[in-house]
């Protein structure tokens, strides 16, 4: 291979020698056919009847998707270099023979109308890179870097700065008089010593189900440290997940030795099981576990055994379960028709407190390839994640984000999301409609941040009502670069905000905004 003989060449000479290292570097992280597909819903959605095991996310490329190579946008050939990296490819790319690396810039530009009391009704300004590599059939890379300023419309600015955090992004410092800036970086290895069995050392997050929002685990909570173990068997009909996750809460350790006391921290396990017997019929089962990792008494101190064993099912019978948060699922998935999916799923703490879910996609809706319609049902107990005084650091949450439904607990949902695709010309869609626990004294009556003993009984349901849509042309099927106008409207009982947005993107994360 070519780059390895002239590194080899230059490698007594001092920039030869750093040349080396780098080498050394990636090629020890790297992997194409390993690499995790984006969390993007809409891009999720309109391949779903191919995915197998699509309830477990990331989805592997190579191990979980058969894709149509026609799949992505229109199968026309640029000429020119210009055309190829405006629509085909990335920014950069080298290939040779089994080393393969690729680099894009990230970036969302989003600006809406303004208003008499902020700069901005809404605005982002977000720019990043991120490198993708392999190299040979075992190892994959990926690194994701953003730089984030936001002014989030009045709706969530308030929990923004009642929380101090960047929503999806985390930890988060004033920018001007009404925004936040926050950085972010996620990243992973990937490694497979074999077709059917997956390592991976990340920064990143997880998504267990098949609708658009999950009741176990998503991917709105901001990144975490993890480490996890993918194991496909039985030609593919069977595959168990494993992922130990690193956590933090916002509040501060007492009397820290650093120069900034270090964050309160706490460790996660979550287990899954998925079954695939045939092509129209999966169903998976979820164990998550939210152990202690600090102790009011002791600081500081060592999860019990259990966290480092990946098996389902240990939570019941662990030394310390009452100091645990742990939550068991279920997800069915039932494809009677080519196009027509039925999903569900259950969430369970105790005999009553119980979180459901129902759902039904439809893809290829109107006949139109990669367009989907999407309606679902959710209802969530009130006091499903939180637990009691003595052990509220272990309630299901990540740096003050739920890890779950973005609404916390306490609610009931109806929504509708969709997808139009006519070549490179897309409309987006959805609806929302929730009752959520309010109480006049406190306000929301659903934060799972709140202990068992001061969660309060609702006094009444407050009516939220969300309506969106984009319409768009996106340009480049690698990096999904995109330009659309976009409309939302929130309700919330008599009060109401709409915003008319310009947005200039790539591949990014999912926002979450309708809440």
């Amino acid at each position: 291979m070519q780059i390895l003989f002239n590194i080899k060449l230059n490698i007594l000479h001092p920039k030869g020698l750093l040349h080396f290292f780098v080498f050394v570097f990636f090629s020890s992280y790297l992997y194409s056919q390993n690499i995790n597909l984006p969390f993007e819903f809409y891009y999720q959605q309109r391949n779903n009847s191919k995915l197998i095991h699509g309830s477990l996310q990331p989805i592997h490329e190579s191990m979980q998707l058969k894709l149509d190579s026609t799949f992505d946008l229109d199968t026309k050939t640029r000429k020119t270099n210009i055309g190829k990296k405006w629509f085909d490819e990335s920014l950069l790319n080298v290939e040779e023979e089994d080393v393969k690396i690729s680099a894009d810039p990230l970036f969302n530009f989003s600006l809406s109308k303004y208003n008499q009391d902020f700069e901005y009704r809404y605005y982002s300004n977000v720019r990043g890179f991120r490198v993708k590599a392999d190299i040979g059939p075992k190892i994959s890379f990926e690194t994701r870097f953003y730089e984030n300023q936001f002014f989030y419309p009045d709706y969530l600015s308030f929990r923004a700065s009642q929380r101090q955090v960047a929503l999806g992004v985390g930890r988060a410092k004033p920018f001007k008089l009404y925004g936040f800036d926050a950085g972010l970086a996620n990243g992973y290895i990937s490694f497979s010593p074999s077709k059917s069995i997956n390592f991976q050392l990340g920064h990143g997050r997880h998504f267990f189900g098949n609708g658009y929002r999950s009741l176990l685990l998503s991917d709105y909570a901001p990144d975490y440290a993890y480490l996890s173990g993918q194991y496909i068997m039985n030609d593919g009909k069977i595959m168990y997940r494993h992922v130990n996750g690193w956590m933090n809460t916002l509040d501060r350790i007492p009397y820290s030795s650093t120069p900034e006391a270090l964050f309160k921290p706490k460790v996660s396990n979550f287990n899954m099981l998925s079954f695939h017997p045939n092509e129209q019929f999966q169903f998976s089962f979820f164990e998550g576990l939210i152990y202690k990792k600090y102790d009011r008494f002791q600081g500081v101190i060592t999860p019990e055994i259990g966290f480092f064993i990946p098996i389902i099912g240990k939570g019941l019978i662990m030394s310390d379960s009452s100091s645990t948060n742990l939550i068991y699922g279920v997800n069915l998935y039932y494809n009677p028709f080519n196009n027509l999916m039925f999903y569900n799923q259950l969430a369970l703490q105790s005999e009553n407190r119980i979180g459901a879910q129902i759902g039904v996609k439809w893809t290829n809706f109107l006949n139109m390839k990669n367009s989907f319609i999407c309606l679902e049902y959710n209802r969530v107990a009130s006091d499903l994640y939180a637990m009691d005084s003595s052990n509220y650091i272990q309630n299901y949450s990540h740096l003050s984000h739920e890890l779950a439904h973005p609404l916390g607990s306490g609610f009931n949902e109806v929504l509708i999301k969709g997808l139009l695709e006519y070549k490179n010309y897309f409309l987006r869609f959805g609806g929302n409609y929730a009752n959520v626990d309010y109480h006049s004294d406190i306000g929301w009556a659903n934060n799972i941040m709140n202990t068992l003993e001061t969660l309060p009984n609702p006094e009444t349901k407050v009516k939220l009502m969300i309506m969106s849509s984009s319409l768009g042309y996106r340009f480049n099927k690698a990096t999904r670069m995109e330009l659309s106008l976009g409309f939302l409207y929130r309700k919330q009982d008599v009060l109401s905000e709409s915003y008319f947005t310009f947005t200039w993107r790539t591949f990014l994360k999912n926002n979450y905004f309708d809440q």
